[in-house]
């Protein structure tokens, strides 16, 4: 499960404009089973990165541009992305569904205190009306997600500790083909906390615990918790080329308990600086 994802970015040597462009590659399973259509309801709308398998989609294109500025110690940022989904079919020889695109804007800063860095980042997000076979079926609307991270250096060793909000705004319920569900309110949280150790000058391994939370809706329903395990590791194999091998394990709950979910993603990255 899963598509296959490529990333080009492009960065001044003075450090103060990226520009990347991504484009995601249908590769991964795509067609529901009669089975899996009840899962894919409640997994549809992703709240935050919850590491249970997901269904591949269409060829989706992305492209971001960010720009910064420095003040002694003080970095400050602004940007934004916008994201072109493609459409694919759910259920084989059926409808086509369009997820809609998304378009992002974001302001940041960064402390830089050489053994402690503190981060915050504001962003606002707008999704655009989703169809099935050409209708409109789903207005997500937009979001404000505030992300702050803590990072200390002590000897070698780099302790990280994150919070992340997201606020949605209320939406109504759809019960069109059966597929989406009602997504009235999304607010959510994310707590982590990592570690990360250079065990040689080219390897460095790393291991993050995160909890997630995601509130009731407005009638009470759609609580839910996931607590995440990763643990990776990170190879230096030239000065332009580095390896990102990493495991994340994942259970949750939602409705009391009414629903379990359980996952493991295995992830490879291969970074290559030109």
């Amino acid at each position: 499960l899963g598509d296959t994802k490529i990333r080009f970015n492009y960065q001044l040597p003075t450090g103060y404009f990226r520009t990347s462009i991504g484009v995601s590659l249908p590769l991964g399973k795509n067609i529901l089973k009669a089975g899996e259509i009840n899962l894919a309801n409640k997994l549809y709308h992703e709240i935050f990165e919850i590491d249970v398998a997901r269904l591949g989609r269409g060829l989706d294109l992305d492209a971001s541009l960010i720009g910064a500025i420095t003040l002694k110690s003080i970095l400050l940022s602004a940007g934004m992305n916008y994201l072109r989904t493609g459409s694919y079919n759910i259920i084989k020889n059926t409808f086509s569904y369009d997820p809609g695109d998304q378009i992002q804007f974001l302001l940041g800063s960064q402390i830089d205190r050489h053994w402690i860095v503190y981060q915050n980042t504001l962003v606002y997000r707008n999704y655009s009306v989703d169809r099935i076979g050409g209708t409109k079926s789903f207005e997500q609307g937009s979001e404000l997600e505030w992300y702050s991270s803590l990072m200390i250096s002590v000897l070698k060793a780099q302790i990280d500790f994150s919070l992340d909000h997201k606020w949605s705004e209320p939406n109504p319920s759809v019960t069109e083909f059966g597929f989406q569900r009602g997504n009235t309110n999304r607010n959510a949280r994310k707590l982590g906390f990592g570690l990360r150790y250079p065990m040689t000058p080219t390897l460095d391994i790393s291991a993050r615990f995160s909890n997630y939370y995601i509130a009731s809706d407005e009638s009470g329903r759609g609580r839910s918790s996931v607590k995440q395990i990763s643990m990776g590791s990170y190879l230096q194999i030239t000065d332009y080329i580095r390896l990102q091998l990493e495991g994340r394990f994942s259970g949750g709950q939602m409705e009391n308990g009414t629903l379990k979910l359980t996952g493991r993603t295995y992830l490879a990255v291969l970074q290559a600086s030109i």
